[in-house]
């Protein structure tokens, strides 16, 4: 993008004529038509309302060091997986009967983070889709993608995969801000120690696409696919039914 702000601050603006070249040089000052410009705070609130950041690796969101000096590495899992129209391609929760046929993969959460107030683990996840690029070319767009953390409390009672009865009546503890068209989606969270599913997955039922879902934690964590068993559950008729907000689809 090389359009440019061409306010105060901007390339060869008077106001950078009060500035010393040392200072200048410090801060790496140049004036090219490279999409890259400088604008006073005030500016920047007036004409901006949302704010993206991208970290090419998790390791550089802090600073902190051990006390042995080495700085903290996270953690991280890779999974790749693929919604299959009629198998895999569930939609969100909005479509309760289809959403439990989603890939699902559980997490464990051992030790929560160094000092840590709250007790509180905290875990990066996103979700990307794959092949999107070369697709576009050919005329697809990218799908409207999200995902939801649910936590399994007695998972020894429960189904791989979960299924319909355990969505029907288990609410999600967390999830992305909405569903969005977008190559990835990201979302930061603080949750207790404990074992947690995590459900990727287009907005509407029967969308195709392959996905790569990485989750990052500050300490060890175990994650691995939920789909190793098929079971049922018996659900007690004193537990009232579920009814969550529904998801919200939001178009770039």
């Amino acid at each position: 993008n090389e359009d440019e702000w061409n306010g105060a601050w901007s390339d060869k603006s008077p106001e950078w004529r009060f500035i010393p070249e040392s200072k200048k040089e410090e801060i790496g000052l140049t004036f090219e038509s490279d999409g890259e410009f400088w604008m006073s705070f005030r500016d920047f609130i007036k004409y901006f309302s949302r704010l993206e950041i991208c970290n090419l690796n998790p390791d550089s969101l802090s600073e902190d060091e051990l006390k042995d000096g080495v700085r903290k590495r996270w953690e991280m899992s890779i999974f790749e997986g693929e919604w299959v129209r009629g198998i895999t391609a569930g939609g969100c929760r909005n479509f309760l009967e289809t959403f439990w046929h989603n890939p699902q993969y559980t997490i464990e959460l051992t030790d929560p983070d160094e000092d840590d107030e709250e007790n509180k683990c905290t875990v990066i996840v996103g979700l990307m889709q794959k092949n999107r690029r070369a697709q576009r070319k050919m005329g697809a767009e990218c799908l409207t993608i999200g995902f939801a953390i649910y936590h399994l409390e007695e998972p020894e009672k429960l189904p791989k995969p979960l299924d319909l009865n355990f969505f029907k009546y288990n609410a999600s503890v967390a999830r992305c801000e909405s569903f969005i068209n977008l190559r990835e989606v990201s979302c930061r969270f603080k949750l207790p120690p404990g074992l947690y599913c995590i459900v990727p997955s287009t907005f509407d039922p029967n969308e195709e696409g392959e996905f790569l879902l990485r989750v990052f934690t500050e300490k060890r964590s175990h994650m691995e696919e939920n789909d190793e068993e098929i079971g049922t559950t018996d659900i007690d008729t004193r537990v009232k039914e579920i009814q969550p907000e529904p998801e919200e689809e939001e178009k770039k």
